[in-house]
């Protein structure tokens, strides 16, 4: 398994497609704002590239029980939204998530892996 604090990476579905999408499974409910997703390789000798031109932060105040999935469009435009439906054969409840970039991101050559950090604090700066 791929665990992240309360997540699990299932994987990335449908690749360089218009429907491509991160999934991941919530093992304990969780607050998703601490979580940050970015895309990233696995080069021949196994070791990980982070090719950090693309970060896609969870918003605020949305939780997730334990058993539910997380998808993440990188592609589709949208808001966020909450639905039911069947996962195999199992009923499933969905929080959808759109990033929106303009074309898709995983084309499993120079993008073939999803990373998943979850970031418990952070600070900003700014000049001046």
């Amino acid at each position: 398994m791929k665990i992240v604090g309360s997540l699990e990476i299932i994987g990335i579905r449908d690749p360089n497609t218009q429907n491509e999408r991160v999934l991941i499974k919530a093992i304990n409910p969780t607050k998703l704002d601490g979580y940050l997703i970015i895309n990233s390789k696995i080069t021949l000798e196994g070791k990980l590239h982070i090719l950090n031109d693309r970060a896609f932060w969870f918003p605020r105040d949305i939780e997730v029980k334990g058993g539910e999935y997380i998808r993440v469009y990188t592609v589709k435009k949208g808001n966020y939204k909450k639905s039911e439906s069947k996962y195999g054969q199992e009923d499933a409840v969905f929080h959808d998530f759109f990033w929106g970039l303009d074309k898709p991101m995983w084309d499993m050559v120079t993008s073939n892996a999803v990373t998943v950090f979850e970031i418990r604090t952070w600070n900003t700066a700014s000049k001046g």
